[in-house]
């Protein structure tokens, strides 16, 4: 119960606790919530629009604990594949505020490479389709994950997201020609 409570501003204790990168009381807070729920409880919003990933990536201080979870939720039953297609009232999605505050150069502590590689191995764990979906939410300025992307300067991340944009057009021209056939 105490999981799903929210304060004035609409916050859970999961909004809070990963809003301050109190990761240990975030997993522990995790752990007690049954698996059917978990979704529910991850895309739940506050005042503000924002789930609980949201708050989780906007820290831009994402350790290895919160990677492996992650890594592990994806893997069990896929639960977060609604939560990071989620956009807040200025239509962020989480992944878009994380990849956001690597460009901002955030204290994270963590060098913009290591930082890239964590942002990679999260594109790569919700898979194609998923990937197709996120680069194609503009937020409130019209820039999709794709201009943040490039705004890194990262030549791997660049190549990533080509990568992505060559499978959709390679799909698209298959679909073409069995639509001929």
């Amino acid at each position: 119960k105490l999981a799903i409570q929210k304060n004035k501003v609409g916050k859970s204790c999961l909004h809070i606790s990963a809003e301050g990168g109190h990761y240990s009381c975030f997993l522990l807070i995790v752990a007690q919530i049954p698996k059917s729920l978990l979704d529910k409880v991850l895309s739940d919003k506050d005042n503000k629009g924002d789930n609980v990933l949201h708050k989780l990536m906007q820290t831009s201080k994402i350790s290895s604990q919160i990677l492996h979870w992650m890594q592990d939720a994806f893997a069990n039953q896929a639960v977060l594949f609604p939560s990071l297609h989620d956009t807040n009232s200025l239509s962020e999605t989480p992944l878009y505020l994380f990849l956001r505050d690597i460009v901002q150069k955030s204290s994270s502590g963590l060098k913009q490479d290591d930082t890239i590689d964590i942002f990679i191995k999260l594109l790569e764990l919700i898979g194609f389709d998923c990937q197709k979906k996120l680069i194609t939410i503009l937020d409130a300025f019209n820039k999709s994950i794709l201009h943040i992307g490039f705004e890194t300067g990262s030549i791997r991340l660049r190549d990533y997201f080509a990568g992505i944009l060559s499978r959709e057009q390679l799909n698209a021209r298959f679909r073409d020609i069995s639509a001929r056939l």
